[in-house]
């Protein structure tokens, strides 16, 4: 019973990490389709889209309220691998 909750939750870290990392992708190829007519454009527009991401992460990166709203988003999916691994070699012993 232990091992399938250890793999159940090991399994929904992988998961929520892949969709998160979809949907990422998915968001920023949605920003070049709509700056990029041919791919004449797609290197300065790639260009212009990396340098507002890097000012935007710069001007929030000290702000808590930011740090806060991205800490469920980065860290949900590592607690439930963690809670995995550890649910795992509990049932092993």
């Amino acid at each position: 019973m232990h091992r399938w909750v250890a793999r159940t939750t090991w399994f929904a870290g992988v998961g929520v990490f892949l969709v998160e990392m979809s949907a990422s992708v998915h968001y920023l190829q949605a920003g070049l389709e709509k700056h990029t007519t041919d791919l004449l454009c797609l290197m300065p527009t790639a260009a212009m889209l990396t340098v507002k991401l890097l000012g935007h992460v710069a001007e929030n990166v000290g702000s808590i309220e930011y740090g806060m709203r991205m800490l469920p988003l980065a860290a949900l999916p590592f607690a439930l691998l963690v809670a995995g691994l550890l649910l795992e070699r509990r049932a092993e012993q």
